[in-house]
């Protein structure tokens, strides 16, 4: 992938099951993107030009406009026999607003897709993508008050359709909504304590009936210490998240804890914690779950390529892990992790995932672009011509309004080169509900315990200065373990894209999909039908062209 500038070498609702990979495309796509040249405009250049990478005007609006042309001989996704094709015409403006004071952090990205179909196969519509941010400082070194929206597209089944991109009509998807603001406070005592605590309101919504709204209402307090006495560091914490359901159910999870941290070297650190959860269900009748929780690890960091964290542990649903390797040598990187632990659907609002393709671009080029507007900037021009979504936070893998555990396992590989790049990525999930709040449809209702496998391959070549080539292979499998629902899908995608001007790039793009899906339809409701089954063949050629302002 080839955008303008200076090149750049290399150096992750909680409704969202943590391997994304199993509904975006490609991660592995930009590792090379991020490593050919960037673009920066000339006038953020120049704005940053002389003030040591810091922006003279701290306010930035960045508007953009992009037109796509989408042929897709199976609009609706439908099984064979029932296909329909059509020509889809997407509008998408952008506004961008940025901020990057001492007091105020601003970043607002509105992207909305207003779409037309030719043949009326789908109905004209828009589909609306937003970010928003905002961290403000109230009282210097004291109060700070922060706030996030979040609008994106969601599947509401992993077991369902699942589609490739917004053109295409699918009953498995919807349109949800999050958001989270509250006040922290936040200081020190002396040079070694520091401490906070602070009140959180967090709600999500979504346009499917068989989704419940919900909110939640967060407590938290901290207090920590370094390690300059004896190599010695402390800390201990307490939570209580109250979420609700309206009529339908409330979960309360409680949590209090100590740490202890001991500098064995400077390169290794020893950690340890002991704590006590309590998850409670006041609407339901269920029985609490708690119990004495301990975990003991380390953090290792021998070089600036190298940095292994390693934390197991216990709670009262059984072992806890949380376990990560990073190397990195700028021509080869490797990334491996493993977690176990619970998670909760999508009250904590300021916990929102960040898109792993966004945030993959901007890891690779936090080092050399220090400025947040300008890198901001570039990590959009990168995901645009690699013809991926924009959004900081991507799209979800299933809506649940369920407790839940959650096992992941991932390992990816990238061997980068001056022009070309390939990578490979794995992943193994497993989820599995751990309260039972009756909402209407939930994935867990039908499918307490399930697994996602995914594997992605990926070679992307940059055919000159202004031009790159990319091909991606995509294999996925959802499978219920307890229950019902059984999908895989195949993905086969390449592409060209051109810098044409400085303000102006072009992507084609030729798809290919083909998903299968199974289930026994005994015991599935009406309204639970549409998110089960999903056979598909799909083609599909895009044409796309962006102008930025």
């Amino acid at each position: 992938m080839v955008i303008d500038g200076p090149r750049v070498r290399s150096a992750r609702t909680h409704r969202t099951v943590r391997h994304w990979k199993a509904f975006t495309p490609a991660v592995g796509l930009l590792c090379g993107v991020a490593l050919q040249t960037v673009c920066v405009p000339a006038s953020a250049q120049a704005l940053a030009a002389g003030n040591g990478g810091a922006p003279r005007d701290p306010w930035r609006f960045t508007p953009s406009i992009g037109v796509d042309e989408t042929w897709s001989d199976n609009i609706y996704l439908a099984p064979r026999g029932g296909e329909r094709s059509d020509y889809v015409t997407t509008f998408s403006p952008s506004l961008r607003l940025t901020r990057f004071g001492p007091r105020l952090t601003v970043n607002f990205d509105y992207n909305p897709q207003y779409l037309y179909y030719a043949r009326g196969t789908n109905g004209s519509g828009i589909r609306n993508y937003l970010d928003a941010t905002a961290n403000a400082t109230l009282v210097e070194n004291l109060l700070f008050f922060d706030a996030l929206v979040s609008v994106s597209q969601s599947n509401v089944s992993p077991f369902g359709t699942l589609a490739a991109n917004s053109v295409n009509g699918s009953a498995n998807r919807t349109e949800s909504r999050n958001y989270s603001f509250g006040p922290t406070l936040r200081s020190r005592f002396g040079n070694d304590v520091t401490y906070s605590a602070g009140y959180h309101f967090n709600g999500s919504t979504a346009d499917n009936n068989a989704y419940s709204a919900n909110h939640s209402s967060q407590l938290f307090g901290q207090i920590a210490s370094s390690t300059s006495y004896r190599d010695l560091g402390f800390g201990a914490d307490a939570s209580r998240i109250a979420q609700s359901y309206g009529d339908d159910g409330e979960i309360v999870q409680e949590t209090v804890g100590t740490t202890l941290t001991y500098v064995l070297l400077p390169t290794l650190h020893l950690r340890g914690r002991i704590g006590y959860d309590r998850n409670s269900y006041p609407t339901t009748g269920q029985p609490d779950l708690k119990g004495v929780s301990y975990s003991g690890g380390f953090d290792y960091q021998p070089s600036q390529h190298t940095q292994v964290n390693v934390q197991v542990g216990h709670r009262y649903f059984g072992p806890t892990a949380n376990i990560s390797l990073h190397e990195n040598t700028g021509k080869f990187a490797v990334n491996a992790s493993y977690t176990r632990d619970q998670t909760t659907s999508s009250g904590a609002g300021l916990a929102l995932a960040v898109d792993p393709n966004y945030a993959l671009v901007d890891q690779f080029l936090r080092a050399t672009i220090t400025d947040p507007v300008l890198r901001q900037q570039a990590v959009v021009n990168a995901l645009q011509q690699a013809g991926l979504p924009t959004s900081q936070f991507g799209t979800t893998g299933f809506l649940s309004n369920q407790l839940y555990l959650q096992k992941t396992l991932q390992l990816s590989l990238a061997a980068l080169g001056l022009r070309n790049t390939a990578t490979f990525e794995a992943t193994r999930g497993e989820s599995q509900a751990l309260s039972n709040i009756d909402t209407g449809f939930d994935v867990f209702d039908q499918a307490s315990r399930f697994r996602t496998v995914s594997f992605t391959a990926n070679y992307s070549y940059r055919l000159g200065p202004r031009t790159s080539a990319n091909f991606t292979a995509t294999k996925i499998h959802n499978q219920a373990i307890l229950g019902v629902g059984d999908t895989k899908q195949r993905q086969l995608t390449a592409s060209i894209n051109r810098q044409i001007q400085p303000h102006l790039t072009g992507t084609v793009l030729y798809r290919n999909t083909h998903q299968t899906g199974s289930g026994d339809n005994n015991g599935i409701n009406a309204q639970s039908g549409n998110y089960y089954g999903g056979s598909y063949r799909e083609n599909e050629v895009l044409g796309s062209l962006r102008l930025t302002f």
